[in-house]
């Protein structure tokens, strides 16, 4: 089963560089980084795992290598595209301004309705615990009030760290270029909307799930339901 997962991943990669270019490569670390984030103690397997799949994608590239049409395409590539998009000569109009803060500009760019809503819903989320506290006679602090936001959201902390890593090996390379356009961001785009969607799901399951009814149930006592659709409302 693993040697077929590392051989599908690996091809993945392969089609994934031959479509993007180098970008493509960023499913390389995810097994590692979400093994480091999401499960303590289990870093070999996910190093293990990035290591098996990038052996299967450099097997496929040798393989590609061998067959002259596509050698002459692949060396035809590097040297028209990829050389110089790295070396500067290729630098896009739409980045010469910013330069390499171009892609950094475009990612907040991007991401800011979707913070703007999480700033939102926690925000919200700290006014109704203040209101509570006042009903039940407690004058709530704002160190008080922060440490239940906090409560609220800690179970998923790593796994938005996790997103937010791999959200980061998707967009950070693209930096090193100096071609860079905000279509580069789009594969990564969904692992920040997932980072951000993470938090809210954990505030409307815990507050939301108190006062609903019965049949919402199924909705909001798994937190990665509700983290899928509010991703999809963010992207």
């Amino acid at each position: 089963r693993a040697v077929g997962a590392s051989l599908v991943a690996g091809a993945c990669v392969v089609g994934g560089v031959l479509s993007k270019g180098p970008v493509g490569l960023f499913p390389l670390a995810a097994p590692a980084i979400l093994e480091l984030t999401l499960r303590r103690g289990r870093e070999p397997r996910g190093l293990g795992i990035t290591f098996g799949v990038g052996a299967v994608a450099t097997s496929l590239f040798a393989l590609l290598m061998l067959q002259e049409a596509a050698r002459a395409s692949l060396l035809q590539y590097a040297n028209q595209h990829l050389i110089p998009a790295l070396s500067g000569a290729r630098t896009a109009q739409t980045s010469a301004a910013l330069g390499q803060l171009y892609i950094a500009a475009a990612l907040i760019r991007s991401l800011a309705p979707a913070l703007g809503i999480l700033v939102a819903v926690l925000g919200f989320d700290v006014l109704g615990q203040r209101r509570r506290m006042k009903t039940q006679g407690t004058a709530p602090s704002s160190g008080v009030l922060a440490g239940a936001t906090w409560r609220t959201v800690r179970p998923v902390f790593r796994p938005v760290v996790g997103c937010l890593l791999v959200g980061l090996a998707a967009s950070l390379p693209i930096a090193l270029s100096h071609k860079q356009r905000a279509l580069y961001l789009v594969p990564s785009l969904p692992f920040f909307a997932l980072a951000v969607a993470l938090p809210i799901a954990a505030v409307l399951c815990e507050r939301v799930g108190r006062s609903t009814a019965r049949w919402l149930y199924w909705l909001t006592a798994r937190r990665m339901s509700v983290s899928v659709v509010v991703c999809s409302i963010l992207i």
